[in-house]
């Protein structure tokens, strides 16, 4: 009778999701009224994942600053059938991984109820590595691994990274919160662009001018090509669907591909910038973007020849797309006419990115400052009208 008493208090109990929300919920410090306060850091912090009106997952953490780890109390994740396997549980392990980091620079953390049966699943189907279920410490070593396996990073990328003396985690981490991208990381690598400027330590302004404006005016570049493909795929800025593009990196070379066809303008529209923006592209044809930055709206048209020259030398590789900021639309009439009659004439094609340089640099220097300072963009804004008021 004593022995079935101990077993009774040591077997193994599954945790309905519904106790594991309510415990997340009334052992968290939230406070939802009107002053509405928010946890300390070191209290225990309750994470909803929601698809819509559908909790896909909830969890409850805190960083532990005497372990130097976040500890995991209340777990829970469900499948959903609008996401892939494994998806909910990937969105979460990078949230919890992020926080660790974010908290004490460091990929640490404790499953108190052990670590979870999703996450064993998910270590085993990516890396390869079986884990024991009584096991509750994810160490810095695998969680590591793990992190950047999620990343979509390819080794080559890898291995340069590591060889700028950057801890790869904290890219990684940069591009989980949205910062950067993928994308991005890989075409600053192709450019030519130092990512300890990015990472590290920005080139002085002052004493290296020369320096500093190679980097701003690639990064320019960078974001014409981010949002390039948001048109070319008819994603709406914030908004996730469009066309599946497909980035392709060989040797030297970068082109895309879409499995759907790629028509600008559409009929209808009523865009200032539209009348200038052609595309026709089959499906599964390749382009290759080329944004332009031009030092001054004058040198468009003075450059245009050798930009043709250049984007005839690369179309054996893909269909050359010329990618242009909104300050185009500013020239005379006459200009932006005579412009995109010769870039057709050239057989090309040509889109309008509805930013201009202005306002690419605004945001390339809050994405640099939310990289530095590992706060999010619109704590920036804040800080910057709290302490630059009108």
């Amino acid at each position: 009778m004593k022995s079935q008493k101990k077993y009774q208090q040591k077997r193994f109990i599954v945790p309905d999701p519904h106790i594991v929300y309510y415990d997340a919920v009334h052992n968290s410090p939230w406070n939802q009224s009107e002053e509405g306060v928010l946890p300390a850091k070191g209290d225990w912090t309750t994470y909803r994942f929601a698809s819509k009106d559908i909790i896909v997952g909830v969890v409850t953490h805190r960083y532990n600053r005497q372990t130097r780890r976040l500890e995991v109390r209340a777990y829970f994740i469900g499948e959903h059938p609008v996401y892939k396997e494994f998806e909910p549980t990937k969105a979460m392990i990078i949230i919890l991984l992020s926080q660790a980091y974010q908290s004490g620079g460091i990929l640490d953390v404790f499953f108190e109820q052990g670590i979870p049966f999703d996450i064993r699943l998910l270590i085993e189907k990516r890396l390869g590595i079986i884990i024991s279920g009584h096991e509750k410490h994810l160490s810095e070593d695998l969680a590591r691994k793990l992190y950047l396996e999620l990343s979509g990073f390819s080794k080559k990328v890898i291995a340069y990274v590591e060889s700028e003396k950057i801890p790869i985690e904290h890219i990684c981490f940069n591009i989980y919160r949205d910062i950067w991208s993928t994308n991005h990381i890989k075409s600053m690598i192709q450019r030519g662009i130092s990512l300890s400027w990015i990472f590290s330590s920005r080139p002085d302004p002052y004493g290296f001018s020369i320096v500093n404006m190679f980097m701003l005016n690639h990064l320019r570049a960078v974001l014409l090509e981010e949002y390039a493909l948001f048109r070319l795929a008819d994603r709406k800025i914030g908004v996730s669907a469009g066309k599946k593009i497909e980035r392709i990196d060989s040797q030297n070379t970068t082109y895309f591909t879409c499995k759907h066809n790629i028509i600008i303008p559409d009929s209808g529209t009523n865009n200032q910038y539209e009348p200038y923006s052609w595309v026709q592209l089959k499906k599964s044809e390749r382009f290759c973007l080329i944004p332009i930055v031009p030092v001054t709206l004058k040198s468009l048209t003075i450059n245009l020849k050798k930009d043709i020259q250049d984007a005839k030398e690369i179309e054996v590789i893909g269909k050359p797309i010329f990618i242009l900021p909104l300050d185009f639309i500013y020239l005379k009439k006459e200009t932006c006419d005579q412009y995109q009659s010769e870039i057709k004439n050239a057989g090309l094609n040509m889109v309008i990115v509805g930013l201009t340089l202005s306002q690419l640099l605004t945001e390339i220097e809050l994405k640099l400052s939310a990289t530095a300072a590992q706060i999010d963009e619109e704590e920036i804004g804040e800080f910057n009208e709290a302490r630059y008021a009108d």
